[in-house]
Formats: structure tokens, C-alpha cells, sequence
């Protein structure tokens, strides 16, 4: 089983992209517990195109129970991610379709073409995902959205390796990690670093990957991504294994375990 760090969904054991909409409101009497957790969060809707929520969230959880009575406009969005996290595909890209319908705005367009992107991702339909993510690319960048642009890259990236365009892949990951920099973005950083790994080894670098996976799980140490820990290290035991180093890659594998 591969373990694949990036836009990859939870389901697939692989993404460390955690993707969703905060919203932010100002207390009120009477407010509910759900309504005031997202609260807490701040005073404004930000968008974080990274990924899918975590089903054990404290937070990320109650915001998507809470989010019809706090922006019903932004339901089939809600609806289409849970569908994603759990595997409802399907149901999941009809949701994200529905969602493009109800707004105009250009940066939260861009989080539902990635949204659907990574639903065509999951499904193997990699030249529909490669599309989803240019939509989201040409949004972001229209937008002006530098952290929108630096994970439309990442997807491009995944969709190019995995249609086996090796040197696009890394093209998308090398402007898109030099963008993160610039941005102070260290997990879409650790994101690139990760699948700049995986189009190493699937090239045969294998000295090569296995530099740019332990460069992104120092990075996910450092920010307390204990799951893009646990997915880089399966990472680093797979090229261990394939560099014929057993017993490396089965300690790398059982730290992983541990985490998981």
C-alpha cells in the first residue's frame, strides 16, 4: 500500500491535506456549543485550500455540523466534503458541482474545484483532476490567492506523476514549494517536499526521494502534523525497502503504526 503525502484523500491512507471553510462569528447570547467553537476561530471566512477535515477534529467537526444553521449557501460544499472523507465519490463531485452554482466569488471557487479535483483524484480519473486543479490554478492566481495557487500546484503536481509525466510533476512541485516559501506556508511545503519524493522514486532516484521525504517529515515534526509524520515515515520505509534496507524500513513502518 502506498502511502501518498499531498491532495490524496484520508480514505486512500495517503493526503495530509486538510481541506475546509472557517467560518468566523462574533458571539452572541444564547450561541450554541457548535456555533461557538467556530467562533472561537476568529471574526471573518477565510479559505484553507489543504485538504479534507479530519473526522476526529474537535473543531473541524462541528463546524461542518454547524454549518447549515450558520451559511446555508455553503451547504453542498459541506455536504460534498463529508462525502469525500468518506469515500461517497460520487455523491461527493455532484455536491462540489451544485456548490459552484451558488457562488461567483472568485477564491471560493477556487476551493471547489480543488474539493473536486481531488473527488476525480481518488476516482483515477487523472486527466479530469488535472483540469479541476488548472481551474483552481487560474482562479487563484485571478484572485490573487498565493496559498490557493501553491496547493493547485501540489494537485497538479500528483495529477502529472500519477499520468506519468514525471518532469511536469516536479515543474508543478518546484514552483509551487519556491511559492510556499515565499508565502511562510510550511505545510504545503512539507506537501511538495513529499511528492517531489514520490516522482523521485517512481524515476529511480531513490537517493533522491528518500532526502526529500525526511526533509518533509522533519518539516510535519516541526509543525505537529503528527498524521504527515506518520505518512512520510511509511514513505521512508518504502524506499528503504526498495534500497534492500529490510531492517530499516520495517522500524520507519512501525513508528508509522504507532502514530496511525
Amino acid at each position: 500500500m502506498e502511502y501518498i503525502i499531498g491532495l490524496i484523500s484520508l480514505a486512500l491512507g495517503g493526503a495530509g491535506l486538510w481541506f475546509f471553510f472557517y467560518y468566523r462569528k462574533k458571539d452572541k447570547p444564547g450561541q450554541d456549543e457548535i456555533a461557538r467553537k467556530i467562533e472561537e476561530l476568529g471574526d471573518k471566512l477565510d479559505l484553507f485550500m489543504d485538504g479534507i477535515p479530519d473526522a476526529g477534529d474537535d473543531v473541524r467537526r462541528p463546524y461542518l455540523e454547524g454549518l447549515k444553521a450558520l451559511d446555508e449557501a455553503r451547504d453542498p460544499y459541506a455536504d460534498g466534503l463529508k462525502a469525500l472523507s468518506e469515500s461517497r465519490l460520487a455523491d461527493a463531485r455532484d455536491r462540489f458541482l451544485e456548490a459552484l452554482k451558488q457562488t461567483d466569488d472568485y477564491s471560493a471557487r477556487g476551493a471547489v474545484h480543488q474539493a473536486l479535483a481531488q473527488a476525480y483524484l481518488l476516482a483515477a480519473e487523472f486527466e479530469e483532476a488535472r483540469d479541476e486543479y488548472q481551474k483552481a490554478l487560474d482562479l487563484a492566481e485571478y484572485a490573487g490567492d498565493s496559498e490557493g495557487r501553491t496547493w493547485a500546484l501540489n494537485g497538479l503536481g500528483l495529477a502529472e506523476q500519477n499520468l506519468g509525466n514525471y518532469e511536469k510533476a516536479l515543474g508543478y512541485h518546484e514552483e509551487g514549494l519556491k511559492l510556499a516559501e515565499d508565502v511562510g506556508d510550511d505545510e504545503a511545503r512539507a506537501a511538495h517536499l513529499a511528492n517531489v519524493g514520490l516522482v523521485l522514486r517512481d524515476q529511480g532516484d531513490l537517493n533522491g526521494a528518500l532526502e526529500a521525504h525526511r526533509a518533509a517529515l522533519k518539516m510535519h515534526r516541526e509543525i505537529g502534523n503528527r498524521q504527515g509524520e506518520a505518512q512520510n515515515l511509511g514513505n521512508i520505509g518504502l524506499v528503504l525497502m526498495l534500497q534492500g534496507d529490510l531492517d530499516g524500513a520495517l522500524d520507519a513502518h512501525r513508528e508509522a503504526l504507532k502514530i496511525h
